[in-house]
């Protein structure tokens, strides 16, 4: 996501962020699911969020859990005390 400026960016730990939440987050944002990855106990999501395309979040794979297809909108959303900054620049 981007940050303050081109060479400053946050993110938030993949499997930190929740798919259409239910519960009050700081931070929700529409997205578009593009690709989905089965890693066996988990699924990896590759979204379009906030225009960029490369938006990884990583889910539980078990039954009862959100139906997820290609190209479906969702919303997502994080807590900001889950979130990082790095800086680019400073190579950190």
């Amino acid at each position: 996501m981007s940050g303050a400026s081109a060479t400053d960016d946050t993110f938030s730990a993949p499997e930190r962020v929740e798919i259409d939440p239910s519960d009050q987050m700081d931070d929700v944002l529409g997205a578009r699911v593009e690709e989905l990855i089965y890693l066996g106990d988990h699924i990896q999501v590759r979204m379009q969020v906030a225009g960029n395309d490369e938006f990884i979040v990583k889910v539980r794979n078990r039954s009862g859990r959100h139906v997820l297809k290609q190209e479906r909108s969702v919303k997502v959303g994080w807590v900001a005390s889950d979130c990082r900054a790095l800086d680019y620049a400073a190579g950190r």
